[in-house]
């Protein structure tokens, strides 16, 4: 093991610098200061910066840049920059600052610009389509935990590391083996990107969307955009009219495509909900009516002479109307199909009274 000419070995160095112990039985081997090369220097402070990048000289320099290489990939270093944040004292005695409050700001500044790069990254990927695309069914449901989670991890991993960190202690990480605060550590992610940019809203839309047909309230919805979890009440009222809208143009284009189409309607009640009760202006329950259209695609699209031979067809109706006759012919045609659909039910009714071992019908 290489040795200082005061008789201090590397191991002794790294064991003060990197750990703060020292092994030696001999205190007094430790050479002493070297006061005479500091006497030549201009200051000590200047030494770090000419070594490390402050001077061309310096940097072309092989030994000391063979030296400079040495320093910063050491072991050492880690408790160099410890002593400098948090210098060692003795017992009662006061505690030096050391370089505390100027490496607390460097460190800051260092985590600062790299927690910003990685929002920037996080940004790219929680905004939303652009124009009439953001309410369109693939950007609804194009958003899932299973795969967003791991590319946020992935494009923010130190941002992703501090915030779990804050959030789940280390007894944490080992007791709890249900809890995971992925789905929280996201949704705070999601909150700051829409915070500094409100096209990053991609999250909130989507949950936005998801309270509103569950029947938040228009208060709690402007409560919790305050809070950037979600868009505001006028966002989601527009959004549902858009929906609305859209779904009505879809099925409206089905039906102009000749798909074998039925429609099935029903009377409905609707509570209308005002947003600030006044003597004008009241909560109401109202009526209404809804509709359903099923369209069969798989079915041949209807000839475009369908309706006519429609209209056609019934009016031969009317001149020639059905007789009792002609009303047990068709009933007699159609029983094989009949007599299939009536005894299906039937026979599962008797199964089940068996199985109940409510009589054998065997």
């Amino acid at each position: 093991m290489p040795s200082h000419p005061g008789g201090i070995s590397l191991s002794d160095y790294e064991a003060i610098f990197f750990k703060g112990e020292d092994s030696r039985s001999d205190k007094d081997s430790f050479p002493n200061p070297p006061e005479e090369p500091l006497e030549y220097m201009i200051g000590l402070t200047f030494l770090p910066g000419f070594t490390l990048w402050g001077s061309k000289e310096y940097v072309s320099d092989p030994q000391i840049r063979g030296a400079r290489t040495a320093l910063l990939s050491s072991h050492c270093l880690p408790g160099i920059l410890r002593k400098w944040w948090r210098p060692p004292h003795q017992a009662h005695k006061t505690v030096g600052q050391g370089a505390s409050v100027v490496m607390a700001e460097f460190a800051w500044e260092c985590l600062s610009e790299t927690l910003l790069r990685e929002m920037k990254a996080v940004s790219e990927l929680l905004k939303s389509p652009p124009g009439p695309a953001e309410l369109t069914e693939e950007a609804l449901t194009s958003l899932s935990f299973e795969e967003i989670i791991p590319a946020v991890m992935e494009l923010a991993p130190d941002l992703w590391q501090l915030l779990r960190s804050l959030g789940y202690s280390v007894q944490q990480e080992h007791k709890n083996t249900r809890k995971n605060p992925d789905k929280i550590i996201f949704t705070i992610i999601s909150m700051l990107c829409y915070t500094r940019n409100k096209n990053c809203g991609r999250f909130q839309k989507v949950l936005s969307i998801y309270l509103k047909f569950k029947g938040l309230s228009a208060k709690a919805f402007d409560t919790l955009h305050i809070l950037g979890i979600t868009m505001s009440h006028k966002w989601k009222a527009n959004a549902a009219a858009t929906i609305s809208k859209n779904c009505m143009y879809e099925v409206i284009s089905l039906m102009d495509q000749l798909f074998f189409w039925i429609i099935a309607h029903d009377n409905m009640s609707l509570p209308f909900c005002v947003y600030s009760q006044q003597n004008d202006n009241q909560t109401t329950f109202g009526n209404g009516c809804a509709a359903t259209v099923f369209v069969k695609r798989s079915v041949h699209q209807l000839p475009p002479e369908a309706n006519q031979r429609l209209k056609e067809f019934r009016a031969q109706g009317l001149q020639n109307p059905l007789t009792a006759f002609h009303i047990w012919e068709i009933r007699e045609a159609a029983a094989p199909q009949l007599h299939k659909h009536t005894v299906y039910p039937a026979t599962q009714i008797t199964n089940i009274l068996y199985m109940n071992g409510l009589g054998n019908y065997a």
